[in-house]
């Protein structure tokens, strides 16, 4: 064996290829964002070609949040110290990753070389106000959930006792269900439930 080229994937691109030699025990996997699931494989090369890949192996990096975007956070805060506020983060498919505020009734963005930016929401508006990235309005959001198919990514959310969506490529936030603002159970549909 002459070497060995070891590939690193996310859900749906290639993210790293190594190639090491055969003496070679290890390798540095590099610019792996925290929080993300990924797969990796390895095919060995000799004089005559190379082996097929071998079975994939499935991990998620581990890591905080402000190790990669330290403005998420308060300078005294951490994820672990009981005043992070009740994040709720979330990663999606291109290595991105949503964190939202209760405190400051927004949801962050932080790409993957760690760029910050508010999302949606306005800092200090407590309602919830349909509307586009900034100009809606976001009450105590919980519950972040990131679903996503070939042509849709959508943010699910619990906000002030109703359920709501952002479009992630639009950044539209709407209504899904419920009254905001109202507590109590009710059956009925979409808005009236």
């Amino acid at each position: 064996i002459h070497n060995y080229t070891i590939t690193v994937n996310t859900i749906d691109r290639v993210v790293q290829v190594a190639t090491v030699d055969s003496s070679s025990l290890s390798v540095a996997l590099l610019k792996l964002v925290p929080m993300t699931a990924y797969s990796i494989s390895v095919r060995a090369a000799n004089g005559l070609g190379f082996s097929p890949e071998s079975d994939l192996v499935v991990f998620t990096t581990t890591g905080l949040l402000n190790s990669i975007a330290p403005d998420i956070l308060p300078p005294s805060t951490s994820p672990m110290d009981g005043d992070a506020e009740g994040l709720n983060i979330i990663s999606d498919n291109s290595g991105s990753i949503y964190v939202s505020r209760p405190k400051r009734h927004v949801i962050m963005h932080v790409d993957p070389t760690g760029v910050t930016t508010d999302f949606v929401g306005r800092t200090g508006t407590l309602e919830a106000v349909d509307g586009n990235g900034t100009d809606a309005s976001l009450g105590a959001v919980s519950g972040l959930t990131y679903l996503s198919n070939s042509t849709l990514s959508i943010l699910y959310f619990v906000d002030l006792y109703c359920i709501r969506q952002v479009d992630v490529f639009t950044r539209s936030v709407t209504l899904l269900t419920g009254a905001c603002g109202e507590s109590g159970v009710m059956d009925g549909t979409q808005r009236e439930a």
